[in-house]
Formats: C-alpha cells, sequence, structure tokens
C-alpha cells in the first residue's frame, strides 16, 4: 500500500503527461465514442445536450472524439485541464484504507501528498441561463433499436446542496412509484405502458427532472394521452401529496437500509465516498440519514416547475415520422415542433383521474428486528419434521447477524421432462403471477423485501427473501396470488 500511495500521488505532483501518451488516450476516446454510435441510450443523451442552450456549459459535447481532441494545441489544453482541477489540494478528497493503524496510514498520506501544491480551489460559476433553449415542445426521434418510449424532461431548482431534503428520493417514489393508485397503475390498465424510470439529475449548478415512461405499442399512439395522465397525477400530488408524513416514509426506508447494509467491496467504498466529500457534509458522508429533513417549502418550489410550458416531450419510436433534423455528434433523425397551446392549457388544468391515489402506509416494514442465534453455533444444513410428500430443509446462518432469510420454495413436475409445451406454459405462468403480483409487492420491495416466482425447466420456484419480521406476510400474498384466476372468459 505504502508504494501504491507514492505512485498515485506523482500524478498530482510530477504528471508526465508526455505526447504519446497523450495521442493514445485520444485514440482510446475515440473508440469508445465509436463504439456508442450506435447506443440509443448515448444518443438521446447527446440529443438533450444539443437541444440545450448554447450559453449553458451542458449544451457541450462530454465525451469527444478526434475531431474535437486531435488538435495541434490538445496538450496544451491538457496541461491547462490539469492545473485548473487536479493541480491543487483544494480540488482533492482523497480516502485511504489499509489493514495498518490509521495513525500510520495518515503518516503515509502526508509523507506522500504534501508537496501537492495548496492552490486556491477552483470554484464553477453558476451558468445563470436557462437550460433549455425552446420549452413546450414536442421532439420525435428515430432510434436504432426497435424500441417505443416517451421522455418528458424538466428543468428543476438547484438541488445538488439541498440533498438533506431527499427531494430526488420523493419524486421518484410518488410519480414512478408501482403502488396500487399510483400513475404507472393507472397507465398500465389502459396497456400503454410497460414501465417508468424517474431520475433526477444533479449536477454543479443546476438540476433537471427525465422521466422515461416505456411505452407499448398500442401506447405509442397515446403518447399525448400518457403526457395528460402525468399531469392529472402531478395535480394530485400538488394538492394532496406534498406532506412531510408521506416524505418520512422515504426517509424510513432509508433508515433502515443504512441500519442494516451490507459491507460493500473495498474499491466501491473508497470511490464512492471520496466522490460524497466533494458534495456532502462531513456528518453524512457515510450515509447515515441523521440530519435529513423535510422541506416542504422546497417540495412545492420542486413541483411547482413542473409544467407543461416548461417541458421538453421527446416520442421515441420505430413508426416512420417525418423527421427534417440531425444531431451532428451521433447522427439522431429528429424532428422539433412547438406543442399546441390549446393542448399546453388542457394539460395544465387536468384533473386526476378517481382510481388515481397517493401511497398509503407501508405494512411490510420491519418493526421486530431479532436475531435468533443458534447456542451451539452449528451452520449444517438440517433436514426438518414435514408431512409425507414435503421436503424442507433449514440451514441456520450468524455469520451476518442480521434479521434476514432467505426462503425457497421448489415444485418439481417431473411428467414435464417430455413435454416441451408445457414447460413452456410453466414459464408463462410463472410470469403472469410476477405480473399479477407487481402492484401489491410493490410495498414490499419499497421496505427492502423481495418475492415472486420463477420457472425453469420442469421445477416451478417460490421465493421470498429480505426482513424477517414481514416475511410471512409476502410469503402468504405470494400463495394467495397462485390461488387466484389468471384468466378471465372472453
Amino acid at each position: 500500500l505504502e508504494g501504491a500511495l507514492d505512485r498515485f500521488a506523482q500524478f498530482f505532483i510530477a504528471p508526465l503527461l508526455n505526447p504519446n501518451g497523450a495521442a493514445r488516450e485520444v485514440n482510446a476516446v475515440n473508440n469508445e465514442h465509436t463504439k456508442n454510435l450506435q447506443d440509443d441510450n448515448w444518443r438521446m443523451w447527446q440529443l438533450r445536450k444539443h437541444l440545450a442552450n448554447p450559453e449553458h456549459p451542458f449544451h457541450k459535447f462530454s465525451t469527444g472524439n478526434l475531431e474535437t481532441l486531435d488538435k495541434q494545441d490538445t496538450l496544451d489544453y491538457l496541461w491547462a485541464f490539469y492545473q485548473q482541477y487536479y493541480g491543487s489540494a483544494s480540488n482533492m478528497r482523497l480516502v485511504v484504507v489499509g489493514q495498518e493503524p490509521v495513525p500510520q496510514l495518515q503518516e503515509w498520506v502526508q509523507q506522500y501528498f504534501a508537496a501537492v501544491p495548496a492552490k486556491s480551489p477552483f470554484v464553477p460559476q453558476p451558468a445563470n441561463v436557462p437550460l433549455w433553449a425552446e420549452t413546450g415542445i414536442k421532439v420525435l426521434v428515430q432510434p436504432i433499436a426497435d424500441v417505443q418510449k416517451l421522455l418528458l424532461v424538466w428543468e428543476l431548482p438547484p438541488l445538488l446542496k439541498k440533498y438533506r431534503a431527499m427531494v430526488p428520493q420523493f419524486v421518484r417514489y410518488i410519480m414512478a412509484g408501482q403502488f396500487e393508485g399510483s400513475l404507472y397503475h393507472h397507465l398500465k390498465e389502459q396497456n400503454w405502458v410497460e414501465g417508468i424510470d424517474l431520475d433526477v439529475n444533479n449536477i454543479r449548478g443546476f438540476s433537471f427532472l427525465d422521466v422515461e415512461i416505456f411505452l407499448t405499442e398500442e401506447g405509442v399512439k397515446h403518447a399525448d394521452d400518457v403526457t395528460r395522465a402525468w399531469f392529472q397525477y402531478l395535480r394530485l400530488v400538488q394538492e394532496q401529496g406534498l406532506k412531510c408524513k408521506i416524505w418520512k416514509r422515504q426517509l424510513e426506508m432509508e433508515q433502515l437500509s443504512f441500519r442494516f447494509q451490507q459491507k460493500p467491496k473495498l474499491e466501491d467504498f473508497v470511490s464512492d465516498t471520496a466522490t460524497d466529500m466533494q458534495t456532502l457534509e462531513a456528518a453524512d458522508i457515510l450515509g447515515s440519514p441523521k440530519n435529513f429533513k423535510c422541506d416542504e417549502q422546497l417540495l412545492r418550489t420542486v413541483f411547482a416547475s413542473i409544467t407543461p410550458s416548461s417541458m421538453l416531450q421527446f416520442i421515441v419510436s420505430s413508426v416512420p415520422y417525418s423527421l427534417d433534423s440531425h444531431e451532428p455528434i451521433y447522427g439522431t433523425s429528429y424532428s422539433k415542433h412547438r406543442l399546441n397551446a390549446s393542448l399546453l392549457m388542457e394539460w395544465s388544468v387536468a384533473k386526476p383521474t378517481a382510481d388515481m391515489a397517493l401511497p398509503g402506509d407501508n405494512s411490510y416494514v420491519p418493526k421486530v428486528f431479532t436475531v435468533f442465534f443458534n447456542p451451539e453455533n452449528k451452520h449444517e444444513i438440517s433436514r426438518l419434521h414435514t408431512p409425507a410428500g414435503l421436503v424442507a430443509w433449514h440451514q441456520p446462518s450468524q455469520y451476518f447477524a442480521d434479521p434476514k432469510l432467505v426462503f425457497t420454495c421448489l415444485v418439481t413436475y417431473p411428467h414435464l421432462r417430455t413435454n416441451i409445451t408445457a414447460t413452456l406454459l410453466l414459464s408463462i405462468y410463472a410470469a403472469l403471477l410476477n405480473d399479477l403480483l407487481e402492484a401489491p409487492l410493490y410495498p414490499a420491495s419499497e421496505a427492502g423485501m423481495s418475492g415472486g416466482y420463477d420457472a425453469t425447466g420442469i421445477t416451478l420456484q417460490l421465493l421470498v427473501s429480505g426482513y424477517t419480521d414481514p416475511s410471512s406476510k409476502v410469503l402468504m400474498v405470494l400463495l394467495m396470488a397462485a390461488k387466484r384466476s389468471l384468466f378471465t372468459k372472453a
């Protein structure tokens, strides 16, 4: 470890940055870029940047290729970049993990990193301009893959330094959750969507909301209806859901996750911790949510910024559109149009439907955390006494000392060995069961539980894992789902 620290420190003290090495890295970056040219995720990311305000830093191409990097003065720019961002101890956050005592690690750090220049830290200036060049627009996009999705994007107030309010977690929980009465549940009942993914991008000085709705073939025809449903549910949240009572449910999940977190890989721990030290307060670096507090005013401000007129609506589909533009770096074909004023007004006054509801209390949150210790400290697998026809095995474990379990039930159908059709039907049956369980077990997944069915060959598997306390409730939901009829008469 000592030798590694010595070598690592030299990158910040006296980097070589020789021309041959720079040229190789330019080619490596270009190869990565070339690999991504047919990736729809990269193409959509760059299209967002292309449509951003040219005066905003987000508009810049962020990865690079030969055209942008293979210049005669590339090495000069590289040295300038190093001096601005890497050549100062004030910009650095260092995390060292080793088996040596802390005083020894501290001595090595002081010995090998003392020569890193201590200049004034670089502080990026806020953009002070709108993120998007235009809003209230519809963008039709031709993807590479056969996909169809609706992407809704908004600029939000800067949230990076307000992480203790857990705004991204709250927005994701209430707007993209899969509980009964959720937006997702409403849209799925219409056979319009297959899933919703929501992300709040927090970058220094600005934030924006990405809502990715995966559409069915029928949903593509109703993209504007799906957008209307978003604003209908948003109205419900704005009127009734921006309460600390609901926010505290997410805090409870954060506390539970922190209390019973698994030990991370060391390489992930040092990397994540060094990154967090750039933005988090010292008391929050190790992930404890004890200082997190609800801020209803901030929630109202964030949700008030999610309006039809401030939105970018992307419809990504293999349906042949008449497209008249190309993004210059990835070549993505697209067409941009102003959203109809009457449609924007309709969305802005949309009211929730009768089947829409806010999330209720989560009955799957564990309350009992007793760990049952084996007095003889045995870990052998033992066969339990069970009725005829049923074989049960149990293996106690005290290794992690957590109130958790893994329960697996395997049902074998030997007569399916020679019946391929029946084997396929068993797989379909398991998939239908899991689809039926999606909404009822979503609160369980929020509480760190998982449960479902899986079919492999001639075996149907029932699986429950997570905290011991609510596991019997999850198991009962799984068993009751198997008893329900999955088919209705036409």
